[in-house]
This record gives C-alpha cells, sequence and structure tokens, in this order.
C-alpha cells in the first residue's frame, strides 16, 4: 500500500491553481468538470504525490456556496510537504506572497517548520528533517 494523493475542498478552482502552481510549484496534471457527482477538480503533481483540488458545484453544476475551514490549534487537517532547504522555502514563500499562518518552528538538529494556508484556508506544513 501506498498513499496516492490528497484532496482539498476549494470555493474556486481557478484561483486554487493558480496558487497552488505559481506560488507553490506544483505541476497540473488534468482538470475534469462531473455532471453526474455535481464537481469539478483538478489534479495536481509534485514530487512524491498528487494533490487533487474540489470544488463543489450545485446541482445545476454552478458554484455551491463555500464555507472555509476553521483553523485549529494544531492546524489539523494539512498537507505536509519535506523540504530540501526550508530557509530558502520560506524566503520563496514570502517573495510570492504566501506567508506563515505559524512558525517557523524547530526542534534542534531534527526537525524545522512551518504553516501556511491557502486562499481557502487549507493548511500546507513545509517540512526540513535533519535526521
Amino acid at each position: 500500500m501506498k498513499i496516492d494523493h490528497f484532496a482539498f475542498e476549494v470555493s474556486d478552482l481557478d484561483t486554487s491553481l493558480k496558487f497552488y502552481i505559481d506560488k507553490l510549484g506544483f505541476k497540473l496534471e488534468t482538470t475534469f468538470m462531473d455532471p453526474q457527482e455535481h464537481e469539478t477538480l483538478a489534479i495536481l503533481e509534485t514530487a512524491g504525490g498528487k494533490l487533487e483540488l474540489i470544488q463543489v458545484l450545485d446541482e445545476n453544476n454552478q458554484p455551491q456556496k463555500f464555507e472555509p475551514i476553521t483553523l485549529r490549534k494544531h492546524f489539523c487537517p494539512h498537507l505536509a510537504l519535506q523540504m530540501d532547504d526550508i530557509e530558502k522555502t520560506l524566503i520563496h514563500l514570502i517573495g510570492h506572497g504566501v506567508t506563515p499562518v505559524r512558525g517557523p518552528l524547530e526542534i534542534p538538529e531534527m526537525v524545522k517548520w512551518f504553516y501556511v494556508c491557502d486562499p481557502d484556508q487549507n493548511v500546507i506544513e513545509f517540512f526540513q528533517d535533519f535526521q
């Protein structure tokens, strides 16, 4: 068994695609509108896995009202991305207008991490493992 992908619900697929592709560097694999399931989705790729973004549609296949996730103290659920250089990643993200909602945090000589949110408050953790 292996993990194939993680999924986030989003309010506007185009806005989310710009965020994940332009700011985080994901690559678009495909988009698809499923009129039977009343959703439009995109599959994005990054090294090691995929991310599915789903926009829920109403019975007329128009965007449905979206309720963003409430951020919780430990930022669960979240998608965690391992980086080779956490400082370089942080500088890159800030340069693209993405600011951490928490961190950087560190357990010395073990791991360093921070959290950001996408436009719909879905949480992404960036971390570097020093072991």
